[in-house]
Order: C-alpha cells, then structure tokens, then sequence
C-alpha cells in the first residue's frame, strides 16, 4: 500500500503543472522592448528574455556582466533570463 502511494506521487510528480503562457499583450511589450518569449526557469512558464545591453564585452567574473560571465568564452552572456535560469 505504502509503496503503491510512493509510486502514485512520484508519476504525479513527473505530469507536472501546465505551463504558464504569456497574454497577447504582454508578448507585444516584451517584443516592443527587444525582447523574445522564452522557456526560463525551472517553473516552465513563457517569460520575456531580454537582450544584455553588454553581449559578448570581455569579462573575468559574473559582477563584470548583467546577466552572467560566460567561463569558456570570457564573454558577457547575450540575454537576460529570468530568475536567472539560463536557457532551458
């Protein structure tokens, strides 16, 4: 029974919530500031993803960029993710 329960949970768990969409005009505000609908954070819901104002500037430590410092590239990431996810 107990293991039954478990079970039952953890299926419920991977169905998930339906994801959240973004109303028409809240995708026209983010186009109309530069921006593009996204899947960000772990929640799955559309988010505005909004572009860095400091894309690819040289960078040593996540402080030196608005969104993050890319390690491999040494450059500031390219848009700005919500809750600062990244992309998923």
């Amino acid at each position: 029974m107990k293991r039954a329960l478990i079970l039952t949970l953890a299926l419920a768990a991977c169905v998930g919530v339906a994801a959240g969409k973004l109303g028409q005009a809240e995708v026209e505000a983010c186009a109309a500031k530069g921006g593009r609908v996204g899947i960000a954070g772990l929640s799955g819901d559309e988010m505005c993803v909004l572009p860095a104002p400091d894309a690819g500037k040289a960078c040593g430590k996540a402080s030196d960029c608005a969104a993050w410092c890319d390690a491999e590239t040494r450059s500031c990431a390219p848009e700005l993710y919500p809750l600062a996810a990244g992309p998923t």
